[in-house]
């Protein structure tokens, strides 16, 4: 088959959408637990991780690419030790195979499957780089050859850069509006008080400090009349600015 249609084949028709659930929706995905099961059932492993090998020295990437996620399932879903076994005269296990893979295929363009496929086997190596013997071997030889994976974000929507931009400006916009508009409103509520001289050892404000007064600040005084004990009450008409 040409190697466009198998793109096509395995990115979105035949193999179906990726899961978009957690790790434990991906383990438990029928397409994984078929691969899983079809190799587990087989007596004759060693002849299947050679025929495997082969493929990878022959294939075009897109096959590639749905081998990796076959040989991915097995070693993400076998018990760790089945997975690092070796059959056959070839010294294959399912590890060393998956490590076989990635240096064929790269970890650039990987697709959806493939990079959910190597999440769980990111999550069996963390849990087995403590092995010993040849086993530790196989898991080290693979974790060497795994690719950087993108990272998942859960409850995020992709926002992009210049609709981010223009977000902020209006935003931005929209306070210093809100801010020059309560300045208006609070500048026509100020009061204009003026400054009112201190007295002066009890003495009484004559009427050219009042005069003074008036042609200092502009205010409008206006003197009551004097009380019983002659002390004369100066009140202050607010001028209110507009």
């Amino acid at each position: 088959a040409h190697p466009a249609c198998l793109t096509r084949w395995w990115a979105g028709g035949m193999e179906g959408p990726a899961p978009s659930g957690t790790t434990a929706a991906w383990r438990a995905h029928p397409r994984l637990q078929r691969h899983l099961r079809r190799f587990r059932d087989r007596p004759d492993r060693a002849a299947v991780l050679a025929r495997y090998a082969r493929a990878a020295t022959s294939l075009d990437r897109a096959t590639l690419l749905r081998h990796a996620c076959h040989v991915g399932a097995w070693v993400a879903l076998l018990p760790a030790e089945v997975a690092a076994r070796t059959d056959g005269t070839q010294q294959l296990s399912p590890v060393l195979l998956l490590a076989q893979f990635l240096q064929t295929v790269g970890g650039q363009d990987l697709g959806a499957w493939p990079c959910g496929i190597l999440r769980l086997v990111a999550v069996r190596l963390r849990r087995v780089m403590h092995a010993s013997g040849e086993a530790a071997d196989h898991w080290h030889a693979l974790q060497r050859c795994m690719p950087h994976l993108p990272r998942r974000r859960r409850g995020t929507v992709k926002v992009p850069a210049d609709a981010a931009v223009t977000g902020q400006t209006q935003r931005a916009r929209r306070t210093e509006h809100g801010a020059g508009e309560a300045r208006k409103r609070g500048g026509a509520r100020q009061l204009c008080m003026p400054h009112l001289p201190r007295k002066r050892g009890g003495a009484i404000e004559t009427a050219a400090d009042s005069a003074s007064l008036t042609q200092q600040h502009g205010a409008v005084i206006v003197p009551a009349e004097a009380s019983a004990n002659q002390t004369l009450q100066v009140k202050v008409m607010v001028v209110v600015a507009i």
